[in-house]
């Protein structure tokens, strides 16, 4: 019984560098222009949670690479690498809801997700928040704190 325990890390850190390994093949083959397996590696990944991934297969979406163009699908995946906590991915959704590419136009929004990047230390994404909220107002930053209040907490 004692070596369960012992076992069961052994198995997570095989499994990790797997993960990790399929990680890179996606990433290489996305580097040398080989979208379609760059889609096929890294898509299941991201379906699976891997937040790196899900950025992506969000890009891929977004610029037609290896999959047909779609700002909407682009964004469900950076809205999922973005909720857990990928400080890129919640700048590229601030910047979809300010634009309103992928997503209905909401500057609230955009403020807040800027705001979860700029918390990680993204200057850019600090600069969008300011300019964001310089067109808001306060009652309306007021709320988009609020809500980056809760995004955090989920």
């Amino acid at each position: 019984m004692r070596y369960l325990p012992a076992c069961s890390g052994l198995l997570l850190l095989l499994a990790t560098g797997a993960v990790s390994a399929d990680y890179d093949r996606g990433a290489a083959a996305y580097a040398a222009g080989d979208y379609e397996t760059a889609y096929r590696l890294l898509e299941p990944m991201a379906e699976a949670g891997h937040p790196e991934a899900q950025l992506r297969v969000g890009a891929m979406h977004e610029w037609g690479q290896g999959v047909a163009p779609s700002f909407n699908k682009a964004a469900q995946w950076y809205q999922r690498a973005a909720a857990q906590g990928h400080p890129e991915a919640q700048f590229t959704m601030g910047f979809m809801y300010g634009s309103g590419t992928g997503v209905t136009q909401d500057e609230v929004h955009a403020w807040a997700w800027f705001d979860l990047a700029a918390r990680q230390g993204d200057q850019k994404a600090r600069e969008f928040r300011d300019a964001t909220g310089a067109r808001l107002g306060a009652g309306k930053v007021a709320e988009a704190q609020r809500l980056s209040a809760r995004l955090r907490a989920d």
